[in-house]
């Protein structure tokens, strides 16, 4: 059986073994077929389905893969307005960073050993990171302006890093080709629980969970028998009432626990303690005077 392998040099691009794409499927990319370059897949809009060897994922917005040379893998789009961005690259390209930085040049040498992953779902952080660092290679490919070159490896760099530290540190947990539903409510479960002094949209987690919104409401709410919202505050205020136990000032517990308003936080900490802070430090003082 005949399978098409696409060349770098058969790509439209005038910076030498690099080019980028964002857009539709191509009709050479429904067929199975292999590379003679690495090139990182990353869904942008929509859903796809993608076949690396002998597994398959459904990829949605936020979710990457990297495919080494040689490599026999096929793309399926599964619907009509599914966006992805392609960014297809040699070790060469890569090597010619001034400073070649030993995490991302090892791990491409040595991802054909790897079982290779159709799909990575990396958190919510390195999704923004992902998206903003594709979006300055994208502006820098368009555009002839001085060092740009320079600037897309810089870049390039940063996302085979993240990539590689999701192989190497999260292999077996956060990396997975077939999460379920739960599995993923659960992911943003534990996420919102270690990130509860950082911004946290409904939005955003329902991203990171690969589901829309309402599916993502109904699906949370299900798992843990409160909304989203209420679980958010419960656990920010069982944090700043730990804090406040252990001596803290109320303003710097609030920032601590992820309110830049302190006006809310005011209002949440009585809501679920029936107590004002001040009135819970006096109390917990009061206590350990007994």
């Amino acid at each position: 059986m005949y399978t098409r392998k696409i060349v770098l040099s058969a790509f439209n691009h005038d910076i030498e073994n690099f080019h980028f794409e964002r857009g539709t499927l191509s009709a050479e990319e429904l067929s199975a077929h292999t590379h003679d370059f690495f090139q990182i897949i990353y869904c942008r809009q929509g859903s796809l389905s993608h076949s690396v060897n002998s597994d398959s994922a459904k990829l949605f917005r936020g979710d990457i893969s990297l495919i080494p040379p040689d490599t026999l893998h096929h793309i399926t789009a599964c619907d009509k307005n599914t966006i992805i961005v392609k960014i297809s690259f040699t070790l060469d390209f890569i090597a010619k960073h001034c400073e070649p930085l030993e995490m991302s040049s090892n791990f491409l040498k040595t991802l054909i050993k790897h079982k290779i992953l159709p799909k990575i779902s990396p958190m919510s952080e390195d999704i923004y990171l992902f998206e903003s660092t594709a979006g300055k290679i994208r502006i820098e490919s368009e555009n002839q302006r001085p060092g740009r070159e320079e600037i897309i490896r810089s870049c390039l760099v940063t996302l085979i890093t993240v990539i590689a530290r999701m192989y190497i540190w999260n292999e077996g947990s956060v990396i997975t080709p077939f999460d379920s539903k739960q599995q993923r409510i659960n992911n943003c479960i534990a996420f919102i629980d270690s990130h509860l002094s950082e911004h946290i949209s409904l939005d955003m987690i329902s991203k990171m969970a690969a589901m829309s919104v309402p599916t993502f409401c109904v699906m949370f709410k299900s798992t843990t028998g409160v909304s989203f919202k209420d679980y958010l505050n419960k656990k920010r205020i069982e944090k700043a009432k730990s804090l406040l136990s252990c001596g803290d000032g109320i303003t710097e517990s609030a920032y601590t626990c992820g309110y830049n308003d302190f006006s809310t936080f005011y209002r949440n900490f009585i809501k679920y303690t029936d107590v004002t802070p001040s009135e819970f430090q006096k109390l917990y003082s009061r206590k350990n005077n007994c």
